[in-house]
């Protein structure tokens, strides 16, 4: 069983941000917010399973393209009451020519 460390990369189909914005990049378009929760018992919140994480963050990145989205911004994952949430905001980049 693989478990998740801080500072382990997660792989995503979009550029994922936990700031509010994209350094060098300009956002054209705010598409609105993309969100997943996923409950956990009787596993500790500190260890959560990083397959989890990766699904989560699979799921986000769906619905970011499904939007027509590059990325996502503000990206947060909170442990709250037995689940897992998971959420951000799904923005289209500008192209720079």
């Amino acid at each position: 069983m693989k478990f998740f460390l801080a500072g382990e990369l997660l792989k995503s189909d979009v550029f994922l941000s936990t700031t509010n914005n994209i350094e060098n990049e300009n956002i054209e378009e705010y598409l609105g917010i993309v969100y997943v929760s996923v409950g956990f018992i009787g596993i500790n919140p500190k260890k959560i399973v990083l397959n989890q994480h990766e699904e989560m963050i699979k799921e986000l990145s769906k619905q970011c393209k499904l939007a027509n989205g590059d990325a996502i911004i503000g990206l947060r994952i909170n442990y709250i009451e037995g689940l897992i949430h998971a959420y951000g905001t799904a923005v289209k980049l500008k192209l720079n020519d």
